[in-house]
């Protein structure tokens, strides 16, 4: 019937069983007042179901509005609804934002994904590059991190439709025989539909398949194993999602991974806190022999586990394949060190935080359910996971053996990813002509402050008098360091110290300044 429908036929049928009550009521005392009074509520829920038809605006989402398709609305002033139904288990609409041209999916009024406009427009020689930042940054690159770590995979499968970009840029796999997407709702097949051409493969691809179901029962039911598994579903606050984010899931899950098989799960950091993503973190430690964490913006993680006893390392030249690159003709350009930049940590480096959890996301214990709903009405974050990415060094790096040195890209493909962004800047920093504003990249007021801050400093080594306040010389020295170096870990510029000594000695400086030096050196 669809939900507003449902819920009008309900006031319909309780109203009807008042006048009811009034004319059996009337009868019974014989008062003709009763009577009256029982004709015209009679009378008055006539009009009310004539209104109700004549007044039925098709044109807007049943569904309470979430605060996210608020912001939608409140930022961009207008909308145009493609697709709106009400579906076996949510509203689902799409919608396009008139000012922009973007085109977002939303289930029960809360976006699920939104897809920049210029995705639909082919690509010339002169077409601009644009960064990849929010929903797209996941929908691209959480697949890509799957694909990279099963590039030879044949057969796969992926939980949730969503817009539709998970499963296409998966499908961009030459070597992939069959995907099957798993979606409980068609209506939100349906709505994706109106992200095409972007998402052409999964409508398109002989090799695509839609599954109508839920995944912990089709999962069950086909017997079938892949070389992976990518798990997108929506956000855990909705109805029956947070199942697929417990640790019997997971138990369960492995057993449908060939041999050395990847399972891909999103998790996001928004509207949650640590507490609860650590429960899911400590979930897919217990059941996964080794996994490795990145983040493809800054308010998604998405986590690569094996069921085999060591997880192979990223082939990230996946990026060459032909279909990616055509996906990609919009896009900065990605290189191999620019996804080592989205690494957050491992099972070596989180295992012991993981470990320590005293809960751990299960069937019997949800504590993800029970606590999504008052993170989001709350608007927390899981500031302290996404701080491993935001800091002056990798702080996970040591304990796995990785040094980080300076980076050639000078703009990050990735600007949301802290640590990338980082890297960037102090790549401009040491090219300062490298810098380049476009329309699709404009200025950016930390990259512009920090380039005017090393010309000061600069000036400054250059002085022949030494500063009137060392401990602010300091303080701006590690400044300097931070905007030049930010986001490597066991990396000391020799010239950038060589020039430092040489300050120090020229102007005989004291030995508290010196020590200072020498910890930040070391």
């Amino acid at each position: 019937m669809g939900l507003k429908a449902l819920l009008s036929f309900g006031a319909l049928v309780d109203m009807a069983i008042g006048v009811v009550i009034l004319f059996v009521a009337a009868r019974l005392s014989g008062d003709t007042g009763a009577r009256r009074f029982a004709l015209l509520s009679l009378a008055g829920l006539g009009v009310v179901f004539a209104d109700y038809g004549t007044h039925s605006d098709a044109g807007s989402p049943a569904a309470p509005e979430r605060s996210l398709s608020l912001w939608h609305r409140a930022a961009s002033g207008k909308q145009e609804i493609l697709y709106t139904r009400d579906g076996r288990t949510a509203t689902v609409s799409a919608e396009k934002i008139t000012s922009t041209g973007d085109i977002f999916i939303a289930t029960n009024g809360k976006s699920d994904g939104q897809v920049s406009a210029y995705w639909y427009n082919s690509c010339t020689a002169d077409s601009a590059r644009h960064p990849l930042r929010g929903d797209m940054a996941t929908m691209v690159l959480g697949p890509l991190m799957t694909a990279a770590h099963a590039p030879n995979a044949e057969e796969g499968a992926v939980i949730g439709q969503g817009t539709g970009m998970s499963s296409h840029i998966l499908l961009a796999n030459p070597h992939l025989k069959h995907l099957a997407t798993i979606e409980i709702e068609p209506e939100m097949i349906k709505a994706s539909r109106a992200f095409l051409p972007a998402n052409r493969r999964v409508f398109e691809d002989p090799r695509s398949e839609f599954i109508i179901d839920d995944a912990k029962s089709y999962f069950a039911a086909g017997g079938k194993q892949y070389d992976f598994i990518f798990s997108e579903p929506s956000n855990p606050w909705v109805s029956g999602v947070s199942g697929l984010f417990t640790a019997e899931f997971y138990d369960r899950v492995k057993l449908y991974l060939k041999p050395n098989g990847i399972f891909a799960q999103w998790i996001h950091l928004y509207d949650l806190n640590d507490r609860l993503v650590t429960t899911v973190l400590a979930a897919l430690h217990q059941k996964f022999g080794d996994y490795q964490v990145f983040m493809p913006v800054g308010s998604d993680m998405i986590v690569i586990a094996t069921n085999g006893p060591k997880l192979p390392a990223p082939d990230w030249s996946i990026f060459q394949w032909p279909g990616i690159q055509q996906d990609l003709c919009h896009q900065l350009p990605f290189t191999p060190e620019a996804m080592e930049a989205t690494r957050l940590g491992s099972r070596t480096s989180l295992g012991p935080l993981v470990e320590a959890a005293p809960q751990v996301n299960s069937d019997f214990f949800p504590h993800l359910d029970n606590g999504a709903e008052r993170t989001r009405y709350l608007a927390t974050r899981a500031i302290g996971l996404w701080g491993l990415s935001n800091e002056r060094q990798d702080l996970t790096a040591p304990f796995e053996g990785r040094r980080i040195g300076p980076v050639s890209f000078t703009t990050a493909p990735a600007p949301d990813v802290p640590r990338m962004y980082s890297l960037a800047l102090g790549a401009a920093l040491r090219d300062p002509a490298s810098y380049v504003t476009t329309d699709t990249i404009p200025d950016d007021d930390r990259k512009v402050t920090a380039l005017a801050r090393e010309r000061a400093w600069l000036a400054t080594l250059a002085a022949s008098e030494p500063p009137g306040n060392w401990r602010v010389w300091v303080q701006w020295m590690s400044d300097i360091e931070q905007d030049r170096y930010g986001g490597t870990t066991g990396y000391a510029d020799p010239e950038f110290y060589r020039q430092i000594y040489r300050y120090l000695d020229r102007h005989k400086a004291p030995s508290e300044v010196r020590a200072v030096i020498d910890f930040r050196h070391g």
